[in-house]
C-alpha cells in the first residue's frame, strides 16, 4: 500500500470517485488556517484487495508533538476503508481518495508543521506532509 498526501483549499470524491480540488498542493498559509482538506490518496497493491485498513491522520508540530486544538484534545483523525476486490484492476491501479475536512481559525503559532499518516497496527511506518504557517498579513508565496 501506498499514501500521498496532500493539502488543499477544497475537495470531495470518494471510493471509486474521481477527486475534484481546489487549491490542491499548498505548503504555505497564515494564521489563523484558512478552511482547508488533507487529501490522503491510497493506492493499494494486489494482495491489498478484500482488506480493510485502519489510519491515523495527526498533526504534529517542529518537535514532533501533537498539536492540541482549543479545548486541548489532539488534531487526530482515525479513519478505515477496505479494498474491494471487484474494484481492483491489474491494469492500472485503484487510487481511493480520502478526503479529511478541518474549519477555519486554527490558532497555529508560526512555525512549521506535519500532516502524519500511519496504520493502526503498523506504526512503524508512516507518510507526512509538511507546511508552513507564516505570521497573519504575509503575503503566501507558494515555492
Amino acid at each position: 500500500m501506498k499514501f500521498f498526501i496532500q493539502l488543499a483549499d477544497y475537495a470531495q470524491g470518494g471510493a471509486g470517485q474521481k477527486l475534484n480540488a481546489i487549491g490542491l498542493g499548498w505548503t504555505r498559509t497564515t494564521t489563523p488556517l484558512q478552511a482547508h482538506v488533507v487529501v490522503v490518496t491510497a493506492e493499494p497493491d494486489k494482495e491489498d484487495a478484500g482488506k480493510r485498513f485502519k489510519l491515523n491522520v495527526r498533526l504534529v508540530n517542529s518537535d514532533n508533538k501533537p498539536v492540541p486544538d482549543r479545548n486541548g484534545n489532539d488534531i487526530s483523525a482515525n479513519m478505515e476503508f477496505d479494498v474491494e476486490a471487484e474494484q481492483f484492476d491489474n491494469r492500472a491501479p485503484a487510487l481511493t481518495p480520502i478526503i479529511l475536512g478541518l474549519d477555519r481559525g486554527l490558532p497555529l503559532e508560526p512555525g512549521f508543521y506535519r500532516w502524519e499518516l500511519s496504520l493502526t497496527d503498523d506504526s512503524e511506518r508512516t507518510w507526512h506532509r509538511s507546511f508552513q504557517v507564516l505570521e497573519p498579513g504575509v503575503e503566501v508565496n507558494q515555492p
